[in-house]
Order: C-alpha cells, then sequence, then structure tokens
C-alpha cells in the first residue's frame, strides 16, 4: 500500500476564497485551486443532494422523527431545559432550537416544519462532506469516495438532526480539525467545541476527554499542556454557553427537584447488561458470516509484520470477507432493513478499515477518525437498548475513512474499483429505496399542519387530519394555555400551540403505571400549568388507555373528539 501523502505545511500563497479553509487547514495548500477531482466531487455532491430533496417529502415519519424537533419546540416556546422537560435526550435541543426559532420566523407557524427540518438535515450532511472532501482533497478521487460514502449515508434512513446524525458529524469535524502534528491553537480551539457539542449527543464520549487528561499529567510528552489546555478552552466555550441557557430559564435548585425524574426506564438495564444484550443481538443479525469475520480479523493481525506479499494476500482475504458480509447482511438477508437494521452493513466496513490499519501505515488524521468512530459506537451501545442497528450509526465515519484506504491501497485496480464500488452501491440502493417504517404507498400529499408537504398512504394522510383537527380545536379553546397530549404522535405536540403540560413529548415509558406516576410528579413541581387541558389520542396512544381508566377519572371530562377525548386537569 502507498504510505498516504502528508498534508503539507508550505507557507504558499492562497487566493482569497479558499484563506479560510487554508487557515483551519481543510484544504491541501499544494493542490491547484480547482482540479478535474474538483468537479468530480461537485458533480457527484450535486447528484446525492437531488436524490435526497427528492427523497425528503416521502412518508411522514414516526414518533422519533417529530419527538427530536419537538425539543427544540419546547426550547422556542419558553421551557427550561431539565425542569419543564425530563427526557434524557433533550441536551440536543440546544441544536434544534434556533432552527426552530428560524423556521418560525420564515413562516410564522410550524406548518411544514417536518419537511423543513428534513431539509435542515440535508444541508447538514452536505455540509460534513464537503468538510470530508477539503480535508482529504489530496487524495483525489479517493476523497470523492470517502465524501460520497458519509453522504449517502442516513440513520435509519431518516433524515432527521438527531444524536444519532449530529452526534457523528460534530465529532467527525472534530477530527478532521484536530491538528495532529503541529499546535494549531486556533484549530485545537475549534476541535475542541466541536468534540463538546459532540459529547451533548453521546454523553460517554466525555471518556475520551477524561483520558487525555490523565495522559496529560501523566506523561505531558504525550500529550502536553498546551493541547490540554486550548482544547479544554474550546470545550469550556460550549460548556458556557450550554449552562447559560440551561440556567437562564431555570434555578439550579428547580433542576435539581427534577434530576431523578430524568431517567428513562427503556434504558435503565445498567451498562453491561445493556451491552451483552447488544452483541447478543449482533450474533444473530450476522449469524454465519460473524465468525469468518472474526477469523480473517485474527489472522491479520497475526500477519501484520509478515512481508509485503503475505500482507497483500490477507489484505484480499479481508476484502472479500467484507463484501460478502454486507451483501449477506444487506441484500441476501436484509436484517430489519424496514426498521433501519440496514446500518450493520457498516460493521464490516469498518472492521475492514481497521484490518487495513493494522496491516498498513496511513496518515494520522485518518487513523483518529475511525479510532474515534469506534469509540463512538462503542458509547452508543453502552446506552442503547436498540441494539446493533443503533451503535453501528457512529461507524458511517469509520465506513468513510475505509473508502479511502481502500482507494490509496495498492490493490489492484478490479479489487479496489470492486470493493469500493460495492459498498457505495449499497449504500446507495438502502438511500434511494427504503423508508423507515413506512408504507410503501407515498401517493396522497399532506396539505395542512407539521407534515405538511409530506407524502403517504391515503390512510395515513386521513388519519392524520382527522387527528390534527382535534389539535386545532384545543388551540382555538380559551380558558386554559397549557395542554397535555396523551398519544403515541409526536408531531401533535409540534400542532399544539398552546404550552406544554407534559415532562416529555414521547411516551418513552415502558408501562403505564410508570408513564401515570411520572405525570403526577410533574403536577406537583408545575402546578403554575395548571389548569391544562388533558388530550387522549385513543387511537394513537401506546397504553391503549380509554376514556373509563382509572387514572383519567380524577379530571373533568370535557368532551369527544374525531380521534380522541378531551379533560380539564385542574
Amino acid at each position: 500500500m502507498r504510505r498516504f501523502r502528508k498534508e503539507t505545511e508550505s507557507g504558499e500563497k492562497s487566493v482569497r476564497h479558499a484563506f479560510f479553509f487554508n487557515t483551519i487547514g481543510l484544504m491541501n495548500r499544494k493542490k491547484p485551486v480547482f482540479s478535474r477531482t474538483d468537479l468530480c466531487f461537485l458533480v457527484t455532491a450535486a447528484v446525492i443532494l437531488v436524490l435526497h430533496i427528492l427523497k425528503a417529502p416521502i412518508g411522514t415519519g414516526e414518533a422519533d422523527e417529530h419527538f427530536y424537533i419537538t425539543l427544540g419546540y419546547r426550547l422556542f416556546q419558553g421551557d427550561a431545559m431539565f425542569f419543564d422537560d425530563w427526557h434524557i435526550a433533550q441536551m440536543i435541543s440546544v441544536f434544534l432550537w434556533p432552527l426552530t426559532a428560524l423556521y418560525h420566523a420564515f413562516t410564522g407557524s410550524t406548518a411544514g416544519i417536518v419537511l423543513g427540518f428534513r431539509y435542515f438535515y440535508i444541508a447538514f450532511n452536505l455540509l460534513i462532506g464537503i468538510a470530508v472532501y477539503l480535508r482529504f482533497r489530496n487524495h483525489g478521487y479517493g476523497a470523492v469516495c470517502a465524501a460520497a460514502a458519509y453522504m449517502l449515508f442516513a440513520p435509519y434512513n431518516t433524515f432527521a438532526l438527531s444524536y444519532n446524525s449530529m452526534g457523528p458529524g460534530f465529532l467527525l469535524l472534530s477530527a478532521m480539525l484536530y491538528p495532529i502534528e503541529r499546535e494549531d491553537k486556533l484549530r485545537l480551539y475549534l476541535s475542541g467545541i466541536l468534540y463538546a457539542w459532540a459529547v451533548l449527543n453521546t454523553p460517554y464520549l466525555a471518556a475520551v476527554f477524561a483520558v487525555l487528561t490523565v495522559i496529560t499529567l501523566v506523561r505531558p510528552s504525550r500529550y502536553s499542556h498546551t493541547r490540554w489546555i486550548v482544547q479544554f478552552l474550546g470545550i469550556l466555550t460550549a460548556a458556557v454557553i450550554f449552562l447559560g441557557i440551561v440556567l437562564s430559564r431555570a434555578s439550579l435548585p428547580q433542576i435539581f427537584s427534577c434530576l431523578k425524574y430524568l431517567i428513562d426506564p427503556s434504558h435503565s438495564a445498567g451498562i453491561v447488561r445493556q451491552f451483552a444484550v447488544s452483541m447478543g443481538k449482533l450474533v444473530l443479525a450476522f449469524n454465519v458470516f460473524l465468525l469468518p469475520m472474526a477469523a480473517g480479523f485474527i489472522l491479520v493481525l497475526q500477519n501484520r509484520r509478515a512481508a509485503e506479499e503475505v500482507r497483500q494476500k490477507w489484505l484480499r482475504v479481508a476484502v472479500v470477507i467484507c463484501l460478502l458480509s454486507i451483501l449477506y447482511i444487506g441484500v441476501l438477508r436484509p436484517y430489519q432493513a424496514e426498521m433501519g437494521g440496514y446500518m450493520l452493513v457498516l460493521i464490516p466496513v469498518a472492521l475492514l478499515g481497521c484490518e487495513i490499519l493494522l496491516l498498513y501505515p496511513a496518515e494520522p488524521a485518518v487513523v483518529l477518525c475511525i479510532s474515534l468512530s469506534l469509540i463512538d459506537s462503542l458509547a452508543v451501545s453502552l446506552s442503547s437498548n436498540v441494539g446493533p442497528r443503533a451503535f453501528s450509526a457512529p461507524l458511517i465515519t469509520a465506513c468513510a475513512m475505509t473508502v479511502l484506504l481502500i482507494w490509496e491501497s495498492s490493490l489492484k485496480p478490479a479489487w479496489k474499483y470492486s470493493a469500493v464500488g460495492v459498498i457505495l452501491g449499497v449504500l446507495l440502493f438502502f438511500n434511494v429505496t427504503f423508508v423507515y417504517l413506512g408504507s410503501g404507498n407515498y401517493t396522497e400529499p399532506v396539505k395542512n399542519g407539521p407534515l405538511a408537504g409530506l407524502k403517504d398512504s391515503p390512510e395515513t394522510v386521513r388519519n392524520y387530519e382527522a387527528s390534527l383537527s382535534d389539535i386545532e380545536a384545543i388551540n382555538a379553546m380559551d380558558g386554559c394555555e397549557y395542554a397535555n397530549l396523551i398519544t403515541a404522535q409526536s408531531w401533535e405536540y409540534l400542532a399544539l400551540t398552546k404550552r406544554m403540560a407534559s415532562n416529555s413529548t414521547y411516551a418513552y415509558f415502558w408501562e403505564q403505571d410508570q408513564y401515570t406516576e411520572a405525570m403526577d410528579a410533574y403536577r406537583i413541581l408545575h402546578p403554575e400549568r395548571y389548569p391544562a387541558y388533558y388530550y387522549l389520542d385513543t387511537a394513537g396512544n401506546r397504553y391503549e388507555m380509554k376514556e373509563t381508566d382509572p387514572w383519567l377519572a380524577r379530571f373533568t371530562y370535557l368532551e369527544p373528539m374525531k380521534r380522541g377525548a378531551l379533560f380539564l386537569a385542574e
């Protein structure tokens, strides 16, 4: 394999429009201002952008996608983090709040906001693809392929700004900005800010900086005090802004009074058990291919210092195992593809990237990106109860870097093009075909409300419009400024113009009694939000609660509605 060409530190003058990228190290300075590979990247990015724009309106989405947006909507309405909202994922609301405000400023309402946020995701995805290309531009068409791999991927095939998409994105940007071979203070500072943003999406990633702190104290020659201080200042900047937002609306005593409620019973099985369950699901998913994948990795590890001819042989073996594995899990046995399980194709690709790094030296930036991608995946696996289709999402960074490694390898062109082609082809296939939990019939357009501009089956749209009419009726009612929606349809909160009298906009508790206990506690800690309307979505609540449910007996029954019933909680 050819040794990666290191980025130059030459002092050549750059043209004005490239000055910023040169300053932060995202463009190779020896490369011409515009080249054929640049044109190839622009065409590739444009094609992927068109595909995304065409796909964005397809499907009305599920509760998770809508729930992420409600996190920003709560802040927009004036709610306080950790006091008014008790969901553990709410830290990402600091990124979604400005976008909610921006959307509302242009439209004056939340009509069509789900489609608007899908476009926000596409812009975020495109931005990172551009950054990947600029950072590794000196690798020519390999950088084009790496950027394409990243841009073709969407967690669960849902164009949603969530911790599944923003976390890996911010971490990748942080890694690409991080100056490995010199102490560039500006890049270190910016890298620290982006790393802190990644931690807000995946808190376990804080362990990375904790390890660096220990290294700085014990072995400063490995990680200097200067590097630590500058990066810490970047982290501190992000932390101060975040804490400023948190404390601007709630006092510390108020926040502390609610901390014990910031627990999701569905994720409370414990780190060890969560990890064990995830690994068990991984074994079930890959089935017969898990053994050759493990055996191939062990053999590569044993031969990492062998002669070039031997290493080439095991590299080819690793490529074959990888391609057969992703074809098996992605095409022959598409494991839960309709639920986003296609993300498992990233695991064999990431494993191949690790095997290449064992066999041949690579540019430090690539090693850093792959390493952080693996750590991110591990961090998600420790907290997710979803299994491998959740913790495989962060591996898109390792996948993109693997594509770059394959392209830069000394494999024969037929091997190289076949491997990159299959990986990109599988990602493209799922990008243009599957919709997360989709109906498969996207012929009826939605004309009103938060889902306006989307298309789904006629039945889905009819049910949506009936539920929307209930929420609009509540909006028009006088007497109460707050409302709580007992529903599994998170979009209903996006249609609600009244303030929320709810501990969360997502019914994430596994048992009904846990949910009702949390709501009772919320009423005690937030008496200013009552009286409030309670809307029971009888057609879309996950607990199958009825109007005669004993818990609802304490409230005053007001009237039946198209898809539910309305109560008054005093």
